[in-house]
């Protein structure tokens, strides 16, 4: 672990101290890591998503899609499925 100092400015502060009267965390420490393991998280899945819409765009063109065709492709899917679990 690396000490650092940091100044936190209003309304940071604010929310900090409120935090810590709470009880939901015991130190500020607490309160920053909590913040910064929200901040890794998110950018992890910004990064995936940038990944997937990068892999999309190389997939090649689109083609249409007949969202009734799917449909009945699927309910005829769920009726085999279910008929097959009754026998």
């Amino acid at each position: 672990m690396k000490p650092v100092q940091v100044t936190i400015a209003e309304p940071y502060d604010s929310f900090v101290e409120a935090q810590l009267e709470s009880g939901v965390f015991k130190s500020a420490e607490d309160v920053v890591e909590a913040g910064l393991t929200l901040l890794q998280e998110e950018q992890a899945r910004i990064e995936w998503l940038r990944n997937a819409l990068i892999a999309g765009e190389n997939s090649g063109p689109s083609v249409p899609f007949e969202c009734e065709e799917f449909k009945a492709l699927m309910r005829e899917r769920h009726l085999r499925t279910r008929a097959s679990q009754e026998t």
